[in-house]
């Protein structure tokens, strides 16, 4: 793994090109080289992509993803041995990580804790990309607030056998009575 650090900017570099990851914690890599993206288990041939096209999505659309994530503790869904194949859900961070990866430390009555990844700039969105993270998962809670949630998230997720237009439908349905009681 070749990592290279410069600014408060990060950047990752993936073949020729060198991308900037934008802004981010002083100790995060401004630049990872294409070497860290690899061992895969996304390959072409699975699902017509690479980790670099997922890693290239993922920075296309950074903006969007962070302001859905960013501050919230994650559950890392994790596709270690390909996109097509059963994925696993990884609630704690693991223990070896850089220090810039954030974490969230929940409470629990037992007196037993969890630390969770915590998503706030794009050089740790790839990190998870790297693990293996797909789709983000996060809390309907902030790391700085995390006895009150403040999102009300409603998962239509299709499963196999239902067809996208009963999705659609139910959609529509929820959409109604949200707006019925003023959430929308």
């Amino acid at each position: 793994m070749t990592i290279v650090s410069k600014s408060h900017r990060t950047m990752l570099a993936l073949g020729a090109g060198l991308m900037t990851l934008g802004a981010c914690a002083s100790s995060a890599p401004t630049a990872v080289t294409s070497d860290y993206l690899e061992g895969t288990a996304l390959t072409r041939n699975e699902i017509g992509v690479t980790k670099r096209d997922l890693v290239d999505y993922y920075l296309a659309i950074a903006d969007g993803a962070l302001r859905g994530v960013r501050g919230r503790p994650q559950v890392m869904k994790r596709f270690v041995n390909g996109a097509t194949k059963e994925p696993f859900f990884q609630k704690r961070a693991p223990d070896k990580r850089p220090d810039w990866i954030e974490i969230a430390t929940f409470s629990y009555p037992s007196g037993r804790t969890a630390d969770e990844i915590v998503v706030n700039h794009r050089a740790q969105l790839v990190w998870l990309l790297n693990l293996g993270c797909i789709d983000l998962n996060p809390h309907a809670i902030r790391a700085t607030d995390m006895e009150r949630p403040d999102e009300l998230r409603i998962d239509l997720d299709p499963v196999p056998g239902i067809p996208w237009s009963q999705i659609l439908e139910v959609a529509r349905v929820v959409r109604d009575v949200l707006a019925d009681h003023g959430l929308v």
